[in-house]
């Protein structure tokens, strides 16, 4: 299944109704002349990491899907979240290959692109600069016991990488549900979550989390207290966290 095409876009709207077409030639002429007619074709679409790059290896949360069916165009309209997501197109039967067209429209510029890599190229600098070493993708489920509601994003960082997750507003409890993919040179650096408070002038730190990653190849879930921004001691409230590494570096 994840053998086909996959076609990553970008949602910047905290909310947007996004329409997705899947044409195929027309084939009546076809038809007449005794050949193929139209493939029954059909998509999902998932949610994925932030800055996701590369093809996905394994499967994610599917938001939405169509039918499938033997017509020229199969379209469908949802309501999708700020977030990067990518469609992939399918025949409804397995080994069977055709040309396809695949439109989405959202109200602003959506980075649509054909993701074709599997994982970063070395260049030739890598034997200096260094090559990934494994893989982790960081899914920050939720924050607790914040002192106080208010409107709160995450940033989560390893090494000079990071994503900037959406802003849920007035909330002791902001349920993020969204993560990043990072590709790491070295895997003993630590991974860090920080919560920061939204405000007009300059925004706060309201406390940080830092985890040491295990290349286990497995899927771990992990609460960690939050520290004040000094590091001296618990700042109030938790970060919940979903952590996958692998040392393949095609395994997610």
């Amino acid at each position: 299944y994840l053998q086909n095409p996959q076609v990553l876009f970008d949602v910047d709207k905290d909310e947007d109704t996004v329409l997705i077409s899947l044409s195929q030639p027309d084939t009546r002429q076809s038809r007449k002349e005794g050949k193929q007619g139209n493939l029954t074709l059909g998509f999902a679409v998932y949610r994925v990491e932030l800055n996701r790059k590369y093809r996905l290896h394994t499967m994610k949360e599917k938001v939405a899907d169509s039918i499938y069916i033997n017509t020229r165009s199969n379209f469908i309209r949802t309501e999708l979240r700020r977030g990067r997501y990518v469609v992939i197109p399918t025949t409804f039967d397995k080994d069977e290959e055709g040309e396809m067209m695949l439109r989405i429209f959202t109200d602003d510029d959506n980075n649509c692109k054909e993701l074709c890599k599997d994982q970063p190229t070395p260049s030739c600098f890598s034997g200096l600069l260094g090559y990934p070493q494994a893989v982790t993708s960081v899914h920050l489920l939720s924050a607790t016991g914040l002192p106080k509601a208010q409107d709160t994003y995450a940033i989560i960082k390893s090494g000079s990488k990071s994503v900037r997750t959406r802003l849920i507003k007035d909330s002791h409890n902001p349920e993020y549900d969204e993560g990043g993919i990072f590709y790491r040179k070295d895997p003993r650096n630590p991974i860090k979550i920080q919560i920061w408070k939204k405000d007009l002038i300059k925004d706060d730190l309201v406390g940080e989390a830092t985890m040491m990653c295990e290349v286990n190849n497995a899927t771990k879930q992990h609460v960690v207290q939050l520290q004040d921004k000094d590091g001296g001691g618990d700042s109030g409230g938790s970060v919940s966290v979903s952590i996958t590494s692998h040392e393949d570096l095609t395994a997610i």
